[in-house]
């Protein structure tokens, strides 16, 4: 109700700053899935999402022109439905992360600072003892945090949907020319030895914030 309100009174602000729309434009913009969100070629609808976009906490430092051409390319209702897909995608992961995590141990994050631990032992250790035992070690702690590095590397952030053309997403990791593989290993061995408070944990998400944490990107 005081979201609603909150909208109301901004698109009354918008109306009274005296808005002229080009319902032409809207019309031609229309797709399906935002007509299906209730997106129309109205002067109140468009008022009011005009409202929505300039003060989305999520749409930073979104121009009042920005903000208007958005409202006409129904970019509100499209923001709206990709905010519902990720929330429908956290839920999922997180009842997949409960259901993996009480089924398997080898799942946690303790099971993965035990193995990646003894990688950091066995790299420096020439000797021949426990071959098995560190080849199991090396491979469970390499092949996995060397996975979701790759993927991190490689993933990008949403990009600005005000912004037409649109830019790309930034990088989501900004590693500096030359890191090893096992200089990342050592990076979340660390991360799991200062947070044993959370070694119950689902362990992906525990590497993916120890390799974000120590190669943040640029804010700017």
């Amino acid at each position: 109700m005081l979201i609603m309100t909150t909208l109301a009174l901004l698109a009354s602000m918008g109306q009274q700053q005296g808005h002229s729309w080009d319902l032409a434009k809207c019309r031609d913009a229309l797709t399906e899935g935002t007509v299906e969100r209730g997106h129309v070629c109205t002067p109140e609808h468009l008022d009011a999402d005009y409202a929505r976009l300039l003060h989305d906490p999520i749409l930073k430092n979104t121009t009042p022109e920005q903000a208007r051409a958005g409202a006409e390319a129904g970019v509100a209702e499209l923001s709206m439905m990709l905010s519902e897909m990720d929330q429908a995608n956290k839920e999922r992961e997180k009842e997949r992360e409960r259901a993996v995590a009480a089924l398997d141990p080898e799942l946690k994050g303790d099971a993965l600072r035990q193995h990646c631990e003894y990688f950091v032992r066995a790299e420096s250790d020439s000797s021949r003892d426990n071959m098995f035992q560190k080849g199991m070690d090396m491979g469970s702690c390499w092949g996995y945090v060397g996975g979701v590095y790759e993927s991190l590397r490689s993933e990008r952030t949403c990009p600005n949907l005000l912004v037409k053309p649109w830019v790309p997403g930034r990088s989501v990791i900004c590693v500096p020319e030359g890191v090893t593989y096992v200089q990342v290993i050592r990076v979340v061995v660390k991360f799991l030895q200062v947070h044993p408070e959370r070694l119950h944990e689902y362990r992906l998400h525990l590497v993916q914030e120890a390799i974000k944490t120590a190669f943040p990107c640029p804010s700017s």
